[in-house]
């Protein structure tokens, strides 16, 4: 059996409303605790809290005398023989006002083989925060996730660069210039990923202009490059941009992977290697 208990803080003494803020699971032999705004090297990132917890400070405080206590009662005064010994202790005798644990119930062990660990996370997720959506896929994660769908040689450094430097002519002097993608399939083919951003026109303009000065003074033939966008960035002012680039490259919409696999196979010419 899991035995849980449920930290608490309360931000108004006076309306007395505690908010859950951490778990602590006990099966009698290890205590495992989770508290919110941990990251993985169990220290305190207070920006994730501070809209829940308004003394964050002594937040940070009372998680590290509760790790500390869980690894070594004794060095934090508190006198335990036992885990469940150590937890009632916690719960009865170390405490604020506004930040305190108190029991939470228990959990009969069942056929699935969970562990603690597992349970304390499940415990966690349903009593204290749930997880955060996942974030959406940048335009480099879609670019490289089309560019492996089409067949494209990632992993061989001879045929494929990121961030390749290409030299430009720009009225005669040779400049420098990166390029996000090239894949060698008999010729170099050269790809530029052209970030849009919907809620900043001034930026999309910026790094059109970018693209645009990119190709225009590139050395190579047109059908020898290609422009990666995500249409789910799109707007009113950077469709006339996407317009404005295909006078320069072909453009490939990453969003779609399917088709933009199909198309980036057909167009670095992956067949005939």
């Amino acid at each position: 059996m899991i035995t849980y208990f449920i930290a608490k803080y309360v931000d108004d003494l006076t309306r007395n409303e505690p908010n859950n803020v951490g778990i602590l699971a006990c099966d009698g032999e290890r205590i495992v605790a989770r508290f919110d705004g941990e990251n993985d090297a169990d220290s305190i990132d207070l920006r994730k809290v501070r809209h829940r917890i308004t003394g964050s400070h002594a937040y940070r405080g009372w998680v590290h005398y509760w790790r500390e206590a869980i690894k070594d009662p004794a060095a934090v005064g508190v006198e335990s023989a036992t885990p469940a010994d150590l937890m009632e202790q916690l719960v009865e005798k170390v405490s604020s006002r506004d930040f305190y644990i108190e029991p939470g119930g228990s959990i009969l062990l069942d056929a699935d083989g969970r562990t603690l660990e597992e349970t304390t996370r499940e415990l966690y997720e349903r009593i204290v925060r749930e997880p955060d959506p996942p974030s959406p896929m940048s335009l480099q994660e879609k670019s490289r996730q089309a560019l492996a769908a089409a067949g494209a040689p990632m992993e061989d450094a001879h045929r494929f660069r990121k961030q390749f430097i290409v030299e430009l002519d720009v009225e005669g002097v040779a400049v420098e210039h990166e390029v996000s993608y090239a894949v060698m399939n008999g010729d170099w083919h050269y790809l530029q990923e052209m970030p849009f951003d919907p809620g900043k026109p001034r930026v999309s303009r910026k790094e059109a202009s970018h693209c645009a000065f990119l190709f225009e003074h590139a050395k190579w033939k047109r059908e020898d490059s290609l422009i990666l966008y995500d249409a789910s960035d799109l707007s009113g002012h950077s469709t006339e941009l996407l317009k404005m680039l295909e006078s320069f490259a072909p453009v490939v919409d990453v969003d779609r992977t399917d088709d933009a696999a199909e198309l980036l196979h057909t167009s670095l010419k992956l067949d005939e290697h």
